[in-house]
């Protein structure tokens, strides 16, 4: 008999969610004879973009490209994000599951614009006045298909904002399950990490968010039995990242403008020597000339004394660490602080004068080394006729992942970073 695969990404769930998502009933029903692994290393930086894709393809940031959510635009308010799948340097396991025959769905899965996926809603945003977001995303993703969903769950959206999002993606999910009943789904949920950013890790919102998604895996795994069957099919719920509370903002490229690295007119980058690009908790640095590295380093150094940053990473580090071979350094942040690219006057604020300044600021953020903070892991929890009863994996990494999907579906991604979950499988 077929087997199916059912892949759910909750964005921003934490090791530290587990205690509270035992207590609920589809949660904990899930979790019973389940395989898991509540010590999911990230990868560096921990944002959604590099993180998924190396979930993806089972390798790290500096192997497959995705380095950043974001493009490196200094002068753009907005920068692009790393929306296209054809920015991706390694075969992704939805290219490679497609190739072998299976039919794949995907919904808001990072980077996976112009994929190949045959029900693809693709996560990409309009992002210059002239374009429409309507024909932005049907253009890149399968366009019959969502005009379908659209027309029925358009109801349900306000633009892009949550929970609202993640209800039109539940009830295009399940609706879509059953009517075209894909071999493969990968999901990704991100109602969870908004809430977060907006009001911080512990946040009533944020356990609303955790309720909401406990409604949703009860509503998909109602569907997935109705349709497919228990014995059927391998779920595997998981996270990206974690994320921390941050009552400091550390304003790199403010610094960098006051230290004559960064020239303005009109309230823009005109021109950079020196050039922060934020990643939450981290921060990449970029030169125009490789001869300032030392003078960057020093003003860094001479700037920082009090401890605010954890940790300066050199491009050789980087490289070793598998991150990124562009940048001249990566600034780790303390606990409590965390990183912007906004330009206001100073280069150091609390929450508090952010709030007296009129400064726009989260108040939680990630892309933290998965590697220097503790219980900054996230999870992965897998169960089905393919794998074995209440093997607790331990320490494993992102890019474990992929691979061990692959196998599930009975193909091999070849020269990875990860492993495949051999323990777990039958």
């Amino acid at each position: 008999m077929k087997k199916y695969l059912q892949i759910i990404s909750f964005d921003g769930l934490s090791k530290l969610d587990m205690d509270y998502l035992k207590t609920k009933p589809n949660f904990s029903s899930f979790l019973k004879d389940a395989s898991y692994s509540f010590q999911v290393d990230s990868v560096y930086p921990s944002v959604t973009y590099p993180a998924h894709t190396s979930i993806s393809t089972g390798c790290y940031p500096l192997n497959h490209g995705i380095v950043d959510n974001t493009f490196l635009q200094p002068n753009r308010k907005s920068p692009d994000w790393y929306w296209y799948s054809k920015d991706i340097q390694k075969p992704t396991f939805q290219e490679m599951a497609t190739k072998e025959g299976y039919t794949v769905m995907t919904m808001l899965w990072p980077v996976n614009a112009g994929g190949k996926a045959k029900y693809n809603i693709p996560e990409i945003l309009a992002n210059r006045p002239y374009k429409n977001q309507i024909l932005v995303s049907l253009m890149n993703g399968s366009k019959l298909f969502q005009i379908e969903m659209f027309m029925k769950f358009k109801h349900l959206l306000k633009g892009i904002a949550q929970p609202y999002l993640d209800e039109f993606v539940t009830s295009s999910y399940i609706y879509a399950m059953a009517k075209y009943k894909p071999d493969i789904s990968m999901i990704h949920f991100t109602d969870l990490d908004s809430q977060r950013h907006k009001f911080g890790f512990s946040s009533k919102e944020a356990f609303e968010a955790l309720d909401r998604h406990e409604a949703r895996l009860g509503k998909i795994l109602d569907r997935i039995d109705r349709v497919y069957g228990f014995d059927n099919t391998d779920i595997i719920l998981l996270g990206d990242h974690s994320s921390m509370d941050a009552q400091n903002k550390i304003f790199l490229n403010s610094l960098f403008r006051n230290q004559g690295l960064i020239t303005m007119e009109n309230n823009r980058i005109k021109s950079w020597k020196a050039y922060g690009k934020t990643q939450g908790g981290s921060s990449y640095i970029y030169l125009s000339k490789d001869e300032l590295k030392d003078r960057v380093k020093k003003i860094i150094e001479e700037t920082f004394q009090k401890g605010e940053i954890e940790k300066i990473y050199s491009t050789e580090e980087l490289i070793q660490m598998k991150v990124s071979s562009k940048a001249a350094f990566m600034l780790e942040a303390k606990k409590g602080y965390a990183f912007s690219d906004k330009l206001p006057e100073d280069f150091l604020y609390s929450l508090e004068e952010l709030k007296e300044n009129n400064i726009k600021g989260k108040s939680n953020d990630h892309g933290y080394s998965p590697y220097l903070k503790e219980d900054y892991e996230t999870v992965f929890m897998a169960k089905g006729p393919s794998i074995k009863n209440n093997i607790n994996i331990g320490k494993m990494s992102l890019v474990d992942e992929g691979p061990t999907f692959a196998r599930l579906c009975n193909f091999e991604m070849k020269n990875v970073d990860g492993r495949i979950l051999k323990e777990i499988l039958k």
